[in-house]
């Protein structure tokens, strides 16, 4: 409605039909008196100002119309079509550029696992961490449609190991609103390597626009901040109207990072409820030390509240956001009495996330399931959404496992979470065999061998968390980027030339006024407009 409205005013009102209505009044036989046609200039004037104003407000109210909030309906009933997997890979399927083969120690496909999953009009995209220095030769892909190829993205250039300015290991990305890929780089290889090389570059933020492709902008992290050999850049969540985004930091003690990408400016938070309960795991049937702090995030669709887990705890934190945005200090803070504990939520948990009706999906290690909580009900009332039946009750806090299986597959190491339209989307990679291959069995990636490696897609009838939010007018880091100058110098030029009309128009308006009003006068004294003229 607001489009179609300043389209017709717009049009009705042209500076050239002023121009012809005023010449017209000016001409007519029964002119007014000057007195008259001065108060009618006045009138014009302030009438000319205020419709101007109208038009700039009318334009700045589409320019905000931008990204919906999306709200869902309750959950749809689970089918065979739905529990089936959407990929699975007994290993993964990279392609190199122009079909050569892999040059020796280049590629092991053993230690190739797929983590992060993010999706944008139906293209995924996939992270593979580099656990090891050597032998993963991607660590952020696009999967093909049919999900038989995986290519490096954005080229194989971006994926060279030891170049500060590639990307070294990517656990996580997010994609925005506009479909920008916020790709966060652990900043080193080989992290659990017994001797890892030398960090070649600091842990950094790179935005990446794949409509233009290019860079939009690159963050590095101070070493105060993230550190440069001992720190794990795990998972992040955007703040869009902000221009902020929060980073799990899943190493040591474990923390969560601030940053406001326009300024630069971050901050690290460490508190007692980043840090691990210190108590094995089952996972699958393998009880495993599992001792990773901080490591599930996710942010609440009207980006208030920041969620956050470790990996081997059953308990649910949040924090305000605000006080993670509190730039006056440079130190290290605690968040102190501002964690708020929300609830057991009955299971160990990797990764989480927000739907957009404000419903978080995480997976269960120790039930091999899918949870699905309304955030404004209890904790207590979680549902499971999906599970094999095969679960592993020890240590587990709630009857969570009573719950009958409605899927066969195994769901051995749930990771990440992402949304495809109104679907959920997770991976299952069976991680706990790349972590602890003494005690959890290797992978085996023979021929013909069951799959390894999978990717879920559940109808849940809402969009990602991101959807819930307006995205900035400036950009989505908050400043501009050089697609978005392009695009503001554009739109700058087009309102600088409406405006040029538009003031051209008022001054031969506001000159034809003035010129009747003189004749006006001059006829009061007997003096033709001709003589004046002459």
């Amino acid at each position: 409605a607001g489009r179609r409205w300043r389209s017709q005013s717009l049009c009705a009102w042209s500076p050239a039909a002023a121009v012809a209505a005023a010449a017209a009044s000016v001409d007519a036989p029964d002119a007014p008196s000057a007195e008259m046609m001065a108060r009618g200039h006045d009138a014009f004037v302030r009438a000319s100002s205020l419709l101007v104003a109208a038009a700039m407000m009318a334009l700045v109210a589409v320019a905000l119309a931008d990204g919906p909030t999306c709200i869902a309906p309750d959950s749809q009933s689970l089918t065979t079509a739905t529990t089936t997997p959407l990929y699975e890979w007994t290993s993964m399927p990279f392609q190199f550029p122009d079909g050569r083969a892999p040059e020796p120690g280049e590629w092991d496909k053993s230690i190739c696992v797929p983590s992060g999953v993010k999706v944008h009009d139906g293209t995924y995209y996939l992270t593979f961490p580099r656990w090891h220095a050597a032998g993963i030769p991607i660590t952020l892909g696009r999967l093909s449609a049919d999900g038989s190829k995986i290519e490096a993205y954005p080229s194989w250039d971006w994926q060279e190991v030891g170049n500060a300015a590639a990307l070294q290991s990517i656990q996580d990305i997010e994609i925005d609103n506009r479909g920008r890929l916020w790709i966060l780089d652990v900043g080193r290889a080989g992290i659990l390597d017994p001797s890892p090389p030398a960090p070649p570059g600091a842990p950094k933020l790179v935005i990446w626009d794949p409509s233009r492709e290019e860079v939009v902008a690159t963050h590095v992290f101070s070493e105060s901040v993230i550190s440069y050999s001992h720190s794990f850049a795990n998972d992040l969540v955007i703040d869009q109207p902000r221009g902020v985004i929060y980073i799990s930091d899943a190493k040591g003690a474990g923390g969560v990072v601030s940053l406001h990408v326009a300024s630069g400016r971050e901050r690290r938070f460490e508190d007692p409820t980043f840090g691990v309960d210190g108590k094995d795991i089952t996972v699958d049937g393998s009880a495993l030390p599992l001792r990773t702090p901080v490591d599930g995030i996710a942010l609440s669709p009207d980006t208030e509240y920041f969620y956050y887990c470790a990996l081997d705890s059953t308990a649910l934190y949040r924090v305000k956001t605000s006080v993670l945005r509190d730039w006056s200090a440079t130190t290290v803070a605690t968040l102190g009495t501002a964690a708020e504990l929300v609830g057991d939520k009955g299971d160990a948990t990797g990764g989480m996330i927000f739907s957009a009706a404000g419903k978080l999906y995480f997976g269960g290690m120790q039930c091999s399931a899918v949870y699905e909580w309304d955030a404004s009900k209890p904790l207590a009332q979680t549902r499971v959404l999906l599970n094999n039946g095969a679960a592993q009750t020890t240590g587990v806090s709630r009857a969570l496992a009573s719950v009958a299986g409605n899927i066969t597959d195994p769901l051995s190491w749930i990771d990440t979470f992402a949304f495809d339209g109104d679907d959920v989307v997770f991976t299952v990679n069976r991680l706990q065999q790349l972590l602890f291959p003494a005690s959890a069995g290797a992978y085996n990636m023979a021929a013909g061998a069951p799959p390894n490696f999978r990717v879920y897609r559940i109808p849940v009838g809402s969009g990602t968390y991101l959807t819930a939010q307006r995205m900035p007018a400036s950009g989505p880091t908050g400043s501009v980027g050089q697609g978005d100058l392009n695009a503001a110098r554009t739109a700058a030029i087009v309102a600088s030339a409406f405006a040029f009309v538009l003031a051209v128009a008022l001054w031969a308006v506001v000159r034809k006024l003035k010129a009747a009003t003189a004749r006006l006068r001059t006829r009061s004294r007997g003096v033709s407009y001709q003589e004046l003229a002459a």
